[in-house]
């Protein structure tokens, strides 16, 4: 056994032929390399498409010959030019492997902008923990998340009864300390949400505002080291030129909401108004 996969073995003439089958590929374990080409050859072009774990088999794994995945790896959810779901796996350096696609490079561009300016802890902590899985997924809505999934809007900013926006990127930081909180210590973090703030919702939303979102968006230079974000958890979506942007596209962010009023019983008058492009 090797990799939790048996041995064929083969007689072919007077030569023995000994691989495991993968599915996608058959290994050699006496080479340390796939006998068949990278059936995803195209994205990691600066690999050899025979190689095995991008050989470093240490660090990654290759549970059925279709791609290295590293031990501790956030997993990007995207749609590809045919409308099917595809998945990229993002060790936190492969970002050269990643597929041709708005939403994995929005993914990355926002996570090493965060990281670069000195924040994004709790991202970089998710794809640095080997115990850790956590899918991130496309929405068209407001980014959230739920159990291991952040559920994240790539030109979805947020902007405060403060006048404050933050952008797309601090966001991310902000829906990835929840899930860090959740996939580590799940009764706590469900103890602080269930227990009700007269400012915050709840003390989760609390810690993450006061904490995360605050150090990520003065690194990110989107409020003064002596400012806050906000003091509560107000705050509304709105559509920005970019995943690090915080400049609002009043055009994009007044159809959100034309299309949210459509979809949902709440009132978005306000928005509409706000947002409305000046002719």
């Amino acid at each position: 056994m090797f990799g939790n996969k048996e041995l064929q073995d083969e007689i072919l003439g007077s030569s023995s032929f000994e691989v495991y089958d993968f599915g996608v590929r058959n290994y050699d374990a006496a080479l340390g390399r796939w006998m068949n080409l990278d059936p995803l050859a195209e994205q990691m072009r600066r690999h050899s498409p025979y190689n095995y774990a991008f050989n470093n088999p240490i660090y990654f794994i290759d549970p059925d010959g279709m791609a290295p995945q590293g031990l501790d790896d956030i997993i990007i959810w995207y749609k590809d030019k045919n409308g099917k779901d595809q998945k990229f796996t993002y060790t936190g350096n492969n970002g050269g492997a990643a597929p041709n696609n708005a939403y994995v490079k929005s993914v990355i561009d926002a996570s090493n902008y965060n990281t670069k300016n000195g924040g994004g802890q709790s991202f970089k902590k998710i794809a640095e923990n080997k115990n850790l899985k956590v899918n991130v997924a496309e929405t068209e809505h407001c980014s959230t998340s739920s159990n291991n999934t952040i559920y994240w809007n790539s030109e979805g900013g947020t902007e405060t009864d403060l006048g404050v926006v933050m952008s797309p990127a601090t966001v991310l930081e902000h829906e990835a300390d929840h899930t860090l909180s959740r996939v580590t210590n799940k009764e706590a973090h469900d103890n602080r949400s269930s227990v009700p703030d007269p400012n915050y919702s709840n003390k989760e939303e609390k810690r993450v505002i006061n904490g995360s979102e605050q150090v990520t968006a003065r690194a990110n230079g989107e409020v003064k080291s002596h400012q806050v974000t906000r003091k509560n958890h107000y705050g509304h979506t709105v559509i920005t030129n970019g995943s690090t942007s915080t400049i609002v596209n009043l055009q994009k962010t007044y159809n959100y909401y034309i299309k949210l009023s459509s979809l949902t019983p709440y009132d978005y008058t306000e928005q509409l108004k706000k947002y409305k492009p000046k002719k």
